[in-house]
């Protein structure tokens, strides 16, 4: 179903089990002992429509509606008898506070800054975090912002929110980002936002709830809609923090609350199919990215919480993850610098990964990869 994530290119799974009928699983671990065959309850799927103006309310959830103000934005008069004008406020930040997500779109480089409840962005690299302008700073706790060439969505994590946003230009060139849309209700913890190119839809992952949100343009293109949603019984209750799609099947990673496993469902209907199993150290998992011929993966703790675990790791097989067969990057990319690894996105031709030091400064870290060698490390702020 999808080709292309934001930050995962498509590829081939190692071969890690035989699928052998609905929802159950055979085939065995890295250490070639058996994995025991297992039924999971289905997702369910509720499926959304769009009514002629684009806006209807299903169960609370706002697909549509009107414009919210800006509390983010400034109006300034235009002088001289010209129309008032709104401007973006600057950030009031020296330093990132917990970077979550770093992306280049539309000519313009965006930070979301978690910990300082906002998101910021610049048309350069070069000027200090303080010159960037703020986007949005209403949001608790946002993780992920995602672009589809029109419209921006952004999860508001810990309201539970999902917004859209549309970039307003002013005749003198400058610009600032309206909030169109508020979709609430949205499970638990919604935490991560892809767009995907082929299928032309957003996709929001609940964190702790185990709910995929599924949205669409609307018909009149002014915004974006609900079109449908499911519950995957296997994952509500575990902190999961990320997903990504490949070829037909989606990867969730493993999250503390939960048996220390990935999950692999059905890319149409977010089935889940089996676990992987990881080891518990590297058990609280933040993201997977397939780079090359390696799968890169962020861990945030370990399966029991614990911090001081954190790493960033990689493999060339998901089923080696159990019996601890892979690389530790850490040192190679972060070394003294300690940190937090998040997660990774491509921008620039360059691999970016955000790291998290609460208080000190949070950087970006980049490197590129050839032939499967990581060349070119370096840091933004």
């Amino acid at each position: 179903m999808l080709a292309v994530t934001l930050v995962l290119s498509a590829c081939t799974l190692p071969s890690i089990g035989i699928f052998t009928g609905e929802n159950s699983i055979s085939g065995s671990d890295a250490s070639g002992s058996d994995v025991s065959s297992q039924t999971y309850e289905p997702s369910q799927r509720t499926s959304y429509t769009e009514d002629e103006t684009g806006a209807e309310i299903i169960n609370g959830v706002v697909s549509g509606g009107e414009i919210v103000e800006n509390p983010w934005t400034s109006t300034v008069s235009g002088g001289d008898g010209k129309p008032d004008v709104k401007r973006s406020k600057e950030n009031k930040y020296e330093n990132i506070s917990v970077p979550t997500w770093f992306e280049h779109y539309d000519g313009l480089y965006f930070f979301v800054d978690c910990y300082h409840d906002q998101i910021v962005y610049n048309d350069n690299l070069r000027d200090p975090i303080y010159m960037w302008k703020v986007m949005d700073d209403n949001l608790v706790r946002p993780h992920t912002i995602a672009f589809d060439g029109e419209i921006y969505m952004v999860d508001d994590t810990d309201e539970n929110k999902i917004i859209a946003y549309r970039k307003i230009s002013n005749n003198d060139g400058s610009i600032y980002f309206e909030r169109i849309q508020e979709f609430v209700d949205m499970g638990e913890r919604p935490h991560y936002i892809v767009y995907d190119d082929e299928s032309g839809r957003f996709f929001a992952w609940s964190s702790k709830s185990g709910q995929m949100w599924v949205f669409k343009h609307s018909k009149d293109k002014t915004g974006v809609f609900l079109d449908e949603s499911y519950n995957i019984p296997a994952l509500n209750g575990v902190y999961v923090r990320s997903f990504v799609f490949i070829e037909d099947k989606v990867y969730f990673v493993s999250g503390t609350g939960g048996n220390c496993t990935i999950f692999e469902a059905t890319a149409d209907t977010f089935d889940v199919i089996r676990e992987i199993p990881v080891a518990p150290e590297i058990g609280g998992m933040v993201q997977i990215t397939k780079i090359e011929d390696y799968f890169y993966i962020t861990v945030s703790t370990s399966l029991y919480g614990e911090p001081e675990l954190k790493d960033i790791i990689r493999t060339d097989s998901l089923e080696h993850l159990q019996v601890g067969q892979y690389e530790s990057l850490y040192e190679r990319l972060i070394g003294d610098f300690p940190g937090t690894p998040y997660n990774i996105t491509h921008v620039d031709g360059k691999w970016c990964l955000t790291v998290h030091r609460e208080g000190l400064g949070s950087p970006v870290v980049y490197f590129e990869v050839k032939d499967n060698e990581i060349v070119n490390v370096g840091t933004y702020y």
